[in-house]
């Protein structure tokens, strides 16, 4: 019986519960460290995967690197840490002195240094033997600025499936306040300056008086400065700032175009996904990963970062063309469908542990 490949994490989001699953149905032997408290657990638990319970208290737990260590001495394929640093860090710690290949991710870019101690002690170890980045964009960051070896890093995109997305309606949508004759685009973010929202309230200085394009803004606000360029804005009543919301997925759906105006460090949102999966054409900005999930021109709009005017400019070819707005959501939801779509991901990762642990 070949050994484990072994998989580490704090918590799961849909696209992580489906590789597992997925590899799972085709075979891959697993066993999946993680918290019984999590949702995921009994999930996993009812499809079958082996399950061992692990609570990380920090960076540096040691019954957690006791645990890790006595499994990993028992024999496993490789160690597959997802998602977050603390599985990371105490991996590398517990496979002191024992050979076994380590898979890690990284799904943003910043934060990572030769000289930040939380850096070479996670993602910059050399005990990593080969790291997963979410984008090329991302991939591209470790190799040219991080100085990562090529064949250390290869993009694996966090894949999706669009009837994931295919939500019920708000249950309250007169709370958005939208007119019949207004063309809507829907921005779900947690509000941070790096989000660029400034940018999109800003953006709405340059649009005439029609069409009337209205901006409806969903997640946590994390930037106080939005209120206040909100309020003066030249066209306030254009601005639906709503705040957080479980259905935030649904509220974006009822707009016309989604928009992400990210600055800089951004892998491969989710909110865009998710948008797209529903055919809607999506706006974003020429950072990180985003160019490579929306296509110009094909299924959405890419425009320069921190650029009011060309955001309004794009604002505008969608409001004017219901024909374009069709077409462009149209290629959004089949781009979720086959180049993002999570059996490709599932293909992608079973080749990296065919690459890093060959089957004895």
């Amino acid at each position: 019986m070949s050994k484990p490949v072994l998989l580490i994490s704090e918590g799961l989001d849909r696209s992580e519960m489906a590789v597992i699953e997925g590899m799972h149905e085709r075979g891959v032997a697993l066993e999946v460290m993680l918290d019984p408290g999590k949702p995921a657990y009994s999930a996993l638990e009812a499809a079958g995967v082996s399950l061992i319970p692990l609570k990380l208290g920090g960076r540096l737990d040691g019954k957690a690197v006791r645990v890790i260590r006595r499994r990993v001495k028992d024999g496993v394929r490789l160690v597959h840490c997802l998602r977050n640093n603390r599985p990371l860090a105490n991996t590398i710690l517990a496979t002191w002195c024992i050979q076994v290949p380590i898979v890690a991710y990284r799904g943003t870019m910043g934060n990572l240094g030769w000289w930040d101690p939380g850096s070479r002690t996670t993602y910059l170890h050399k005990r990593v033997t080969k790291l997963i980045a979410v984008s090329e964009g991302v991939r591209s960051y470790l190799v040219n600025e991080i100085g990562l070896e090529q064949k250390k890093v290869v993009t694996i995109h966090k894949g999706h499936c669009p009837a994931w997305y295919e939500v019920k309606d708000p249950s309250d949508p007169e709370l958005l306040n939208i007119q019949p004759d207004e063309f809507v685009i829907a921005c779900v973010a947690n509000m941070r300056p790096l989000k660029g929202v400034d940018t999109l309230i800003k953006a709405l200085e340059y649009l005439p008086a029609k069409p009337i394009i209205h901006l409806l803004l969903v997640g946590k606000v994390l930037d106080e400065n939005i209120y206040k360029l909100a309020a003066e804005n030249n066209s306030p009543h254009r601005i639906n700032i709503v705040g957080y919301r479980e259905d935030g997925a649904a509220i974006a759906g009822l707009g016309d175009a989604f928009v992400m105006a990210s600055k800089r460090r951004e892998g491969l949102p989710r909110a865009v996904i998710e948008a797209m999966s529903q055919g809607k054409p999506a706006i974003v900005t020429e950072v990180g990963g985003m160019p490579e999930l929306v296509e110009h021109e094909v299924c959405g709009l890419v425009v320069p970062p921190d650029d009011p005017k060309a955001m309004a400019q794009a604002f505008l070819r969608y409001a004017n063309d219901s024909a374009l707005v069709q077409l462009h959501g149209a290629a959004a939801r089949e781009r979720i469908e086959t180049a993002f779509h999570v059996n490709r991901t599932i293909e992608k990762t079973m080749r990296v542990y065919d690459e890093v642990a060959p089957h004895q």
